[in-house]
């Protein structure tokens, strides 16, 4: 999914942030952390994935 909405392209960190902090909430045990980063993070991907394509997806071979 990362190639098909290019995400990575100009950062290859994208989502490194998001997932250490989704992992310190759940070793934490703190749900609603969790939830929140989650969900910032679905709507993030969502948006990206709801916007025009404007180059050609990446296509394993």
């Amino acid at each position: 999914m990362l190639d098909l909405v290019g995400m990575r392209e100009h950062d290859p960190h994208t989502g490194d942030d998001a997932h250490a902090a989704l992992v310190r909430a759940g070793a934490d045990g703190d749900a609603d952390t969790a939830g929140t980063v989650l969900r910032e993070e679905l709507e993030e991907t969502l948006a990206l994935l709801r916007r025009p394509v404007t180059r050609t997806p990446y296509v394993p071979e």
